[in-house]
Protein backbone atom coordinates (compact mmCIF):
# COMPACT_ATOMS: atom_id res chain seq x y z
CA UNK A 1 0.00 0.00 0.00
CA UNK A 2 1.51 3.69 -0.99
CA UNK A 3 1.16 6.18 1.70
CA UNK A 4 -1.80 8.02 -0.31
CA UNK A 5 -3.51 4.67 -0.66
CA UNK A 6 -2.59 4.46 3.44
CA UNK A 7 -4.03 7.87 3.85
CA UNK A 8 -7.00 7.23 2.17
CA UNK A 9 -8.01 4.41 4.08
CA UNK A 10 -7.22 6.07 7.16
CA UNK A 11 -9.98 8.61 6.21
CA UNK A 12 -12.11 5.84 4.66
CA UNK A 13 -11.92 4.53 8.24
CA UNK A 14 -12.55 7.33 10.37
CA UNK A 15 -15.55 8.07 8.06
CA UNK A 16 -17.22 5.07 8.84
CA UNK A 17 -16.16 4.55 12.36
CA UNK A 18 -18.08 8.08 13.04
CA UNK A 19 -20.88 6.73 11.31
CA UNK A 20 -20.48 9.43 8.45
CA UNK A 21 -20.38 6.98 5.63
CA UNK A 22 -21.25 3.84 4.14
CA UNK A 23 -19.35 1.31 2.59
CA UNK A 24 -19.90 1.04 -1.13
CA UNK A 25 -18.01 -0.25 -4.27
CA UNK A 26 -15.83 -0.64 -5.38
CA UNK A 27 -13.64 -1.81 -2.86
CA UNK A 28 -10.14 -2.80 -3.11
CA UNK A 29 -10.10 -6.51 -1.51
CA UNK A 30 -12.15 -8.74 0.30
CA UNK A 31 -9.80 -8.44 3.65
CA UNK A 32 -10.55 -4.63 3.40
CA UNK A 33 -14.61 -4.78 2.68
CA UNK A 34 -14.31 -6.85 5.71
CA UNK A 35 -12.60 -4.77 7.77
CA UNK A 36 -14.78 -1.51 6.57
CA UNK A 37 -17.85 -3.38 6.96
CA UNK A 38 -16.80 -3.90 10.68
CA UNK A 39 -16.64 -0.23 11.40
CA UNK A 40 -19.39 0.53 9.44
CA UNK A 41 -21.53 -2.42 11.15
CA UNK A 42 -19.73 -0.55 15.27
CA UNK A 43 -20.99 2.50 14.30
CA UNK A 44 -24.45 1.30 13.24
CA UNK A 45 -25.05 -0.30 16.64
CA UNK A 46 -24.06 2.83 18.59
CA UNK A 47 -26.39 4.84 16.24
CA UNK A 48 -23.78 7.40 15.35
CA UNK A 49 -23.53 10.07 12.48
CA UNK A 50 -25.97 9.19 9.81
CA UNK A 51 -27.24 5.81 11.79
CA UNK A 52 -29.06 8.70 14.27
CA UNK A 53 -30.84 9.83 11.58
CA UNK A 54 -34.20 7.61 11.27
CA UNK A 55 -33.99 7.46 7.56
CA UNK A 56 -31.79 4.79 8.26
CA UNK A 57 -32.86 2.67 10.54
CA UNK A 58 -32.40 -0.77 10.02
CA UNK A 59 -35.92 -2.36 9.28
CA UNK A 60 -36.85 -5.79 10.35
CA UNK A 61 -37.40 -8.21 7.57
CA UNK A 62 -40.31 -10.09 10.53
CA UNK A 63 -42.29 -6.63 10.87
CA UNK A 64 -44.55 -6.54 8.32
CA UNK A 65 -46.57 -3.36 9.59
CA UNK A 66 -43.40 -1.49 9.95
CA UNK A 67 -42.14 -2.74 6.22
CA UNK A 68 -45.35 -1.78 5.20
CA UNK A 69 -45.51 2.10 6.82
CA UNK A 70 -42.68 2.64 4.84
CA UNK A 71 -43.32 1.34 1.25
CA UNK A 72 -42.39 3.94 -1.13
CA UNK A 73 -39.28 4.99 0.19
CA UNK A 74 -35.32 4.17 0.36
CA UNK A 75 -35.54 1.49 3.59
CA UNK A 76 -33.13 -0.78 4.81
CA UNK A 77 -34.22 -4.11 5.73
CA UNK A 78 -32.60 -7.12 7.57
CA UNK A 79 -33.46 -10.46 7.51
CA UNK A 80 -34.99 -13.64 6.09
CA UNK A 81 -35.53 -12.61 2.43
CA UNK A 82 -38.50 -14.43 1.19
CA UNK A 83 -38.41 -13.33 -2.32
CA UNK A 84 -36.39 -11.51 -4.36
CA UNK A 85 -37.16 -9.75 -7.88
CA UNK A 86 -34.12 -8.56 -9.87
CA UNK A 87 -33.58 -4.50 -9.36
CA UNK A 88 -31.54 -1.98 -10.99
CA UNK A 89 -30.32 1.18 -9.80
CA UNK A 90 -30.76 3.02 -12.83
CA UNK A 91 -31.27 6.81 -12.22
CA UNK A 92 -32.08 7.95 -15.34
CA UNK A 93 -31.52 11.77 -14.58
CA UNK A 94 -27.84 11.49 -14.42
CA UNK A 95 -27.76 10.70 -18.17
CA UNK A 96 -30.06 13.64 -18.86
CA UNK A 97 -27.96 15.78 -16.94
CA UNK A 98 -24.88 14.26 -18.77
CA UNK A 99 -26.87 15.39 -22.00
CA UNK A 100 -27.57 18.95 -20.60
CA UNK A 101 -23.97 19.20 -19.76
CA UNK A 102 -22.74 18.58 -22.97
CA UNK A 103 -25.26 20.47 -25.12
CA UNK A 104 -23.62 23.52 -23.08
CA UNK A 105 -20.17 22.47 -23.37
CA UNK A 106 -19.86 21.51 -26.78
CA UNK A 107 -22.68 21.82 -29.03
CA UNK A 108 -24.87 25.14 -28.93
CA UNK A 109 -27.74 24.36 -30.98
CA UNK A 110 -27.62 28.01 -33.00
CA UNK A 111 -24.94 25.68 -34.47
CA UNK A 112 -25.66 22.22 -34.55
CA UNK A 113 -29.08 19.97 -35.25
CA UNK A 114 -29.32 18.14 -31.64
CA UNK A 115 -30.77 14.91 -32.10
CA UNK A 116 -30.40 12.61 -28.62
CA UNK A 117 -30.77 8.72 -28.32
CA UNK A 118 -32.24 7.51 -25.64
CA UNK A 119 -32.90 3.48 -25.03
CA UNK A 120 -33.75 1.93 -22.15
CA UNK A 121 -35.84 -1.08 -20.70
CA UNK A 122 -38.01 2.05 -18.68
CA UNK A 123 -37.10 1.29 -15.22
CA UNK A 124 -36.05 4.34 -13.38
CA UNK A 125 -35.05 4.23 -9.64
CA UNK A 126 -38.21 6.24 -8.42
CA UNK A 127 -40.53 8.35 -8.96
CA UNK A 128 -38.72 11.37 -7.59
CA UNK A 129 -36.01 10.28 -10.39
CA UNK A 130 -38.77 10.57 -13.25
CA UNK A 131 -40.22 14.25 -12.05
CA UNK A 132 -36.18 15.05 -12.16
CA UNK A 133 -36.06 13.93 -15.64
CA UNK A 134 -39.45 15.68 -16.80
CA UNK A 135 -38.11 18.67 -15.21
CA UNK A 136 -34.24 18.29 -17.39
CA UNK A 137 -36.37 17.56 -20.56
CA UNK A 138 -38.08 20.76 -20.30
CA UNK A 139 -35.62 23.13 -19.31
CA UNK A 140 -32.70 22.06 -19.82
CA UNK A 141 -32.95 19.54 -22.93
CA UNK A 142 -36.00 19.69 -25.40
CA UNK A 143 -35.83 23.53 -25.86
CA UNK A 144 -32.66 23.30 -27.05
CA UNK A 145 -32.72 20.00 -29.32
CA UNK A 146 -34.68 19.29 -32.79
CA UNK A 147 -36.14 15.75 -31.24
CA UNK A 148 -35.45 13.83 -28.41
CA UNK A 149 -36.06 10.36 -29.04
CA UNK A 150 -36.74 7.44 -26.76
CA UNK A 151 -36.96 3.81 -27.30
CA UNK A 152 -37.87 1.42 -24.95
CA UNK A 153 -36.89 -2.57 -25.15
CA UNK A 154 -39.53 -4.76 -23.58
CA UNK A 155 -38.21 -6.57 -20.77
CA UNK A 156 -39.40 -9.19 -18.45
CA UNK A 157 -37.46 -7.77 -15.55
CA UNK A 158 -39.00 -3.69 -15.72
CA UNK A 159 -42.21 -2.05 -14.99
CA UNK A 160 -41.87 -0.60 -18.64
CA UNK A 161 -43.17 2.47 -17.07
CA UNK A 162 -41.19 5.18 -18.03
CA UNK A 163 -42.22 5.61 -21.75
CA UNK A 164 -45.64 5.75 -20.00
CA UNK A 165 -44.85 8.85 -18.38
CA UNK A 166 -43.06 10.49 -21.43
CA UNK A 167 -46.55 9.89 -23.32
CA UNK A 168 -48.58 10.83 -20.72
CA UNK A 169 -46.80 14.10 -19.46
CA UNK A 170 -45.28 15.42 -23.62
CA UNK A 171 -48.32 14.39 -25.35
CA UNK A 172 -48.28 17.47 -26.98
CA UNK A 173 -44.87 17.84 -27.36
CA UNK A 174 -43.76 17.14 -30.70
CA UNK A 175 -40.04 17.25 -30.60
CA UNK A 176 -39.94 14.14 -28.11
CA UNK A 177 -40.77 10.71 -29.80
CA UNK A 178 -40.88 7.38 -28.16
CA UNK A 179 -41.01 4.07 -29.93
CA UNK A 180 -41.64 0.47 -28.08
CA UNK A 181 -38.89 -1.86 -29.20
CA UNK A 182 -40.47 -5.72 -28.70
CA UNK A 183 -37.10 -7.48 -29.85
CA UNK A 184 -34.05 -7.10 -32.09
CA UNK A 185 -35.46 -7.30 -34.86
CA UNK A 186 -37.91 -4.18 -33.88
CA UNK A 187 -34.75 -2.14 -33.73
CA UNK A 188 -34.20 -1.12 -36.97
CA UNK A 189 -37.76 0.08 -37.46
CA UNK A 190 -37.18 1.95 -33.84
CA UNK A 191 -34.71 4.03 -35.72
CA UNK A 192 -36.92 4.26 -38.78
CA UNK A 193 -39.43 5.83 -37.18
CA UNK A 194 -37.31 8.08 -35.48
CA UNK A 195 -35.69 9.68 -38.02
CA UNK A 196 -38.92 9.52 -40.16
CA UNK A 197 -39.92 12.18 -38.16
CA UNK A 198 -37.99 14.75 -40.47
CA UNK A 199 -37.44 17.65 -37.58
Amino acid sequence: MTTTEGASRGVAQAMLAGGHARVGTPVETMGCAAELLSQERRARAAKLGLWADPYYVILGAESLAELLAQQGRFSVVEGKVLSVRESGGTMISSAYKLCAQLIDDHYPPEEWNIYPFHFSDGDNWSMDDTLHCVELLKQKVLPRVNMFAYGQVESPYGSGQFIKDLRELFSKEDRLITSEIRDKDAIVNSIKEFLGKGK
